[in-house]
C-alpha cells in the first residue's frame, strides 16, 4: 500500500481518514505550523520536516490548498506527490474491494469526489460501502421545525412560477394528490382553488407543522397524513398530483419508477403531475451525495434518463423550467429543474 500523510488535523481530515484510511498506509499528519505533536495517535509534522519523510503521496484535506502549495514551492517541496482532495477526483479502480485511485486519474469504475464533509460518486457500490447502514430517511427522522421551514421555503420559492402559472388552470372541484407534502406550504397555497388535497409527508414533524399551519389558518381542505411512498396505498383517483422534491431520497431507480406507475394509475384521464427535482448535468450516471455534517443522503440523477422515466411511464412533458443551475457540490454541479407533464389518453 502507498504511504500516505494527511495535511490537515480538523473534521474534514479525520473524517477522510475514517472513510477512506484502510485504502492507504496512512503515516501520519501534517500542519504548516503544528498546534499538538500528534492527533489520532499518529505524528504531526511540520512542513519543514517533509524532506527527511519518505512518501508516495501527501493528500491536502482541508480548505487552505493554495497556501499549502505555494508554502511548499518556496521550500522546493515536489508538488508532484501533493494532491489537493479537494479538487481532484478520487478514481474508482476496483469498487467491491474498495480499491482506489487517489492521484486524481480516470478509472473504468468511476469516481469520487470530496469537499468540506461532502461526498459525491457515481458508483453505487462504492456509495453503499461508505454509508454502510445509513439510509436516505435517516436525515427526515432527524430534522427540526427550523430546517423544515428552510428547506420548505426554498421550495416555495423555486416553484413560484410553475404554481402561478398552475393556479388559472385549476377548478373548485379538482382533487389533488401531495406526495412528499414537507409542512404544506405549496398546499396552503393552491387550497382555495381545488376541491381537496391529499397530503402525505414520511416526516411525522412535518405533519404536525403542515396539520398546525392548516388549523391557524382555518384551511379545512386540506388532510395531513404521514405515509411512506413506496408503500403507500392510493385508492382514489386524482387530477393532479404534486411531486416535489421527493425522489432524490430514493437510492434505487426502481423505487422511483413504482412511484411513478402509482401516480399514472391514480391519475384522471389528462390528469397531471407537477415536478421538482434535483438533477444532474456532468453525467450520464445517477450520482450519489452524502453531507456528513448531518447525515445527508441523495441521488442525483441524469436529466435525460429522468426524463425517460416519466415519458415510458405513460406521460408527455408539458412545460420544463430550470429552477436554479447554480447548486455545485464541490466539482460536481445540479441542476434542479421543474417540470409539468401530463397523462397520456
Amino acid at each position: 500500500m502507498k504511504k500516505v500523510y494527511i495535511w490537515g488535523t480538523g473534521k474534514n481530515a479525520d473524517c477522510f481518514v475514517n472513510i477512506f484510511g484502510d485504502c492507504f498506509n496512512h503515516c501520519g499528519y501534517i500542519e504548516t505550523i503544528p498546534k499538538t505533536d500528534k492527533h489520532g495517535g499518529l505524528h504531526v509534522y511540520s512542513i519543514e520536516e517533509i524532506k527527511s519523510l519518505e512518501y508516495d503521496m501527501i493528500l491536502i484535506v482541508n480548505t487552505h490548498s493554495s497556501e499549502i502549495y505555494s508554502e511548499c514551492v518556496k521550500r522546493e517541496i515536489d508538488l508532484e506527490k501533493i494532491v489537493d482532495i479537494y479538487n481532484k477526483k478520487i478514481g474508482i479502480i476496483n469498487s467491491e474491494k474498495f480499491d482506489l485511485d487517489f492521484s486524481g486519474c480516470d478509472c473504468k469504475e468511476g469516481w469520487i469526489t470530496w469537499k468540506e464533509l461532502l461526498l459525491c460518486t457515481d458508483n453505487a457500490t462504492v456509495f453503499r460501502h461508505i454509508v454502510q447502514n445509513g439510509t436516505f430517511s435517516k436525515w427526515w427522522d432527524n430534522c427540526d421545525n427550523n430546517v423544515i421551514l428552510q428547506c420548505s421555503s426554498q421550495l416555495e420559492n423555486r416553484m413560484s412560477k410553475i404554481v402561478d402559472e398552475i393556479i388559472p388552470e385549476l377548478k373548485k372541484e379538482d382533487m389533488i394528490l401531495d406526495i412528499g407534502c414537507s409542512n404544506g406550504m405549496i398546499d396552503e397555497k393552491i387550497s382555495p382553488y381545488c376541491g381537496y388535497i391529499d397530503a402525505y409527508d414520511y416526516s411525522e414533524a412535518s405533519i404536525n407543522e403542515a396539520k398546525k399551519r392548516a388549523n391557524n389558518k382555518g384551511i379545512n381542505n386540506i388532510s395531513y397524513e404521514v405515509a411512506d411512498a413506496k408503500k403507500m396505498v392510493i385508492s382514489k383517483k386524482y387530477d393532479l398530483v404534486f411531486l416535489l422534491g421527493l425522489t432524490v431520497y430514493f437510492e434505487k431507480d426502481e423505487d422511483v419508477l413504482t412511484i411513478i406507475n402509482k401516480i399514472y394509475d391514480c391519475l384522471n384521464e389528462k390528469g397531471k403531475v407537477l415536478i421538482k427535482d434535483s438533477l444532474n448535468i456532468i453525467s450520464n450516471k445517477n450520482i450519489y451525495h452524502v453531507n456528513f455534517m448531518d447525515d445527508y443522503q441523495a441521488c442525483y440523477r441524469p436529466i435525460e434518463a429522468y426524463e425517460k422515466f416519466w415519458q415510458n411511464a405513460g406521460f408527455r412533458i408539458v412545460k420544463k423550467v430550470v429552477l436554479a443551475d447554480d447548486i455545485n457540490i464541490g466539482i460536481v454541479k445540479k441542476y434542479s429543474v421543474g417540470y409539468l407533464v401530463e397523462k397520456n389518453s
